[in-house]
């Protein structure tokens, strides 16, 4: 069974060290709903622990844990007809279950219960940017993949990508309040 499209949701999504996450920060800063990216939380955690969520250890349970997270962070965004910005989205679970070889099934069916608004903010590999950190770990042409398959996913699920350009964090957040008419 679809929910009904939360048109004020707005994922912003990309591979790891595209800017995404220091946008998110400054659109909270600035007033904004926000939800952090439940990948990155969850890999913390259990990286803290060497825990069973590891995706080296277990990918299926790492998707399932961020997959919790998710539809946490959905459900306590508010439920009012400010913008709400989410660090990446349940599409994403799609994708990591293609890329780690784990059936999809359960992910794609969270996708189509939990829709966010069409348009989805894509931010593409920049070189010039890019870091590894603790939770990081691809390398950029590794990200580059990680990016295609993201693409050929989020339009699989419908989504319409509109790409954010290579900017200062102001210039891509204006880019963005911009197309969602704000």
């Amino acid at each position: 069974m679809e929910s009904d499209r939360k048109l004020n949701y707005f994922i912003l999504a990309g591979t790891s060290g595209t800017g995404k996450t220091t946008v998110l920060q400054q659109l909270r800063r600035n007033g904004f709903i926000c939800s952090d990216e439940a990948a990155r939380a969850v890999l913390s955690e259990q990286l803290a622990t060497n825990g069973p969520g590891l995706p080296s250890n277990n990918p299926l349970l790492f998707i399932q844990m961020m997959l919790d997270r998710s539809i946490e962070g959905f459900e306590n965004s508010k439920r009012d007809s400010k913008p709400n910005f989410f660090d990446r989205g349940m599409p994403d679970l799609v994708h990591y279950a293609i890329r780690f070889k784990v059936d999809p099934l359960q992910f794609e069916e969270a996708s189509k219960k939990y829709l966010y608004n069409q348009n989805v903010f894509i931010f593409p590999p920049w070189r010039e940017i890019f870091a590894n950190d603790n939770e990081r770990r691809m390398t950029f042409e590794e990200s580059i993949e990680f990016h295609n398959l993201l693409i050929k996913t989020y339009k699989s699920l419908g989504y319409n990508l509109i790409q954010v350009p290579f900017d200062t964090v102001e210039a891509r957040i204006k880019f963005i309040l911009e197309k969602i008419e704000l």
